[in-house]
């Protein structure tokens, strides 16, 4: 009887996963979490049900309760790897607790050592909270796992963004040097690619490398005409050079871009009172 009655619940447990999944689809996320309560009444010793059921709680903004449901299907199975995952967002974004979202992503990498998206996630995560050489392992991890993948470039320009703070200006270049390589199978490549140049840029400038990062932010001018960050930095960089009047009219290119652009705007006139005063 007991045999039979725990069939009966795991059956009327799935007939409540199928609206609740339905509705999901449907982004009627309370009505979704309505039909998971139900779900686990009859089944708690789903791990998937409570999996599904912490990301509609999440969805509907109850991270508490989200990390609670997570928690229980990883009771269940503890070697289930998506509410490892959702966990580690979750405590990194949402409820900002790095060292537990940090054990979280410990846990994806010891379950699937070969997921190169987790290995970039706990770099960045490494990276918040300022563990530098470790996150620098993580990423180069990442890479070593998916050598051409889109993410590739993700990973050599979070690289490079790390050296760049250990002052380790060279290897920084050549880290987004191989992020441009890859960025044209990334999804975002040509956004990519502005972002990687911009950074690249302020690293050639940190070197005393001027014209050689003005030569970079006309490279991103060139992919990206409207990315005003782009137009600013090369307008910094070229009154570095004193090249005032270029630089004014690369302040008033990013404010054509965006004229609510409060760097453009400060700096200009901080420029143009200087030229005054000289």
């Amino acid at each position: 009887m007991i045999h039979l009655s725990n069939l009966a619940n795991q059956f009327l447990a799935w007939l409540w996963l199928i609206p609740a999944r339905i509705l999901v689809l449907l982004k009627r996320w309370p009505q979704a979490l309505a039909c998971y309560n139900r779900a686990v009444n009859y089944n708690p010793s789903d791990a998937d049900t409570w999996y599904e059921r912490g990301s509609t709680l999440y969805l509907v903004g109850q991270a508490h309760a989200a990390l609670l449901s997570y928690d229980q299907a990883l009771r269940i199975n503890p070697d289930f790897k998506a509410p490892w995952v959702s966990r580690g967002r979750l405590l990194r974004g949402s409820l900002l607790q790095e060292e537990e979202a940090l054990a979280s992503y410990n846990q994806v990498v010891q379950i699937k050592p070969t997921d190169a998206q987790a290995w970039l996630d706990r770099g960045d995560l490494l990276d918040r909270m300022q563990r530098y050489e470790d996150a620098l392992t993580s990423y180069a991890q990442a890479i070593r796992i998916r050598p051409d993948a889109p993410l590739t470039s993700d990973a050599w320009w979070r690289q490079g963004n790390i050296l760049g703070k250990l002052q380790r200006y060279e290897e920084a270049i050549q880290s987004y040097d191989q992020a441009m390589q890859y960025a044209a199978s990334n999804p975002y490549g040509r956004a990519l690619q502005g972002i990687v140049l911009v950074s690249r840029g302020s690293i050639l400038e940190k070197l005393n490398r001027i014209e050689e990062a003005i030569t970079n932010y006309d490279r991103v001018i060139q992919l990206q005409p409207n990315y005003g960050f782009a137009w600013c930095s090369r307008a910094k960089a070229l009154e570095k050079l004193e090249r005032f009047a270029e630089a004014i009219a690369a302040f008033d290119q990013a404010l054509q871009v965006d004229p609510t652009n409060s760097e453009a705007l400060e700096n200009r006139e901080r420029l143009v009172k200087r030229l005054d005063w000289e």
